[in-house]
């Protein structure tokens, strides 16, 4: 029986510790945490403040200083006490943990806005295909939305950092994504009310009020804070990341 109860405690240990980091994980990106769990209050994501995840300078270091404090705290937990499946955890945890404290050595080696697959291409897909199931997923996506110049400007300031360092992507790349970004987002599309991110954005609306989730009241403010998202925030960072 003391061993059971040894063991249980171990496991008890380890199941709070992995649902922290998850936790931590899936709201430091709301949009990472949206397109991972459906319910997030189901996982005890009750509070949280929706955000694009915005470099810093000295990102690379802080990174690594909690990969090793969470490796410390791992290794508190007896694994040997763990039932198998949380044993099978523990070891994908700490290698996953391992190769993000290796990889902090080498600060500027990712490429965020690559031609075949930046961000500057992905994000407005990633948004068209953010799913609405409820009125808090709007608001969560249009303050995504107010968030766009924040966050390309973070992602500018690690290309300059880059730059300085000597890993600056080849001049042939980054006039595809400046091509790109002068063509994603234009003024044109969205003074016609044609671009994908006002359609696909109506038709979420309109599939949540015929649910009778949202009011037409409703869906027609949250249209107008779209449109005005997308003429005067995203837009323009699209013109500055150019």
């Amino acid at each position: 029986m003391a061993l059971l109860s040894h063991c249980t405690s171990a496991d008890r240990r380890f199941e709070q510790f992995a649902s922290r980091v998850f936790r931590e994980e899936m709201t430091a990106s709301t949009l990472n945490m949206h397109y991972t769990i459906a319910d997030p209050a189901a996982f005890g994501i009750t509070d949280y403040e929706p955000v694009l995840p915005l470099y810093t300078s000295g990102q690379s270091d802080a990174s690594g200083e909690r990969c090793s404090a969470l490796l410390r705290q791992l290794s508190c937990i007896a694994y040997d006490k763990l039932s198998p499946e949380n044993a099978f955890t523990y070891t994908l945890l700490r290698r996953s943990l391992e190769n993000d404290l290796a990889l902090a050595q080498f600060p500027y080696y990712n490429e965020p806005l690559s031609p075949s697959s930046g961000m500057q291409s992905q994000l407005p897909i990633l948004l068209a295909e953010y799913t609405f199931r409820s009125r808090r997923d709007v608001t969560d996506y249009l303050a995504l939305l107010d968030q766009v110049d924040d966050y390309f400007a973070s992602l500018l300031l690690y290309e300059q950092e880059k730059a300085a360092a000597g890993f600056l992507m080849p001049d042939v790349s980054l006039e595809k994504v400046r091509k790109q970004c002068d063509t994603i987002v234009t003024t044109q599309e969205l003074a016609q009310g044609t671009h994908f991110l006002q359609t696909t954005f109506e038709d979420r609306l309109v599939e949540l009020q015929a649910q009778g989730i949202l009011s037409a009241e409703v869906v027609s403010s949250f249209l107008k804070e779209n449109d005005r998202l997308l003429t005067p925030v995203v837009q323009p960072a699209y013109a500055t990341l150019s």
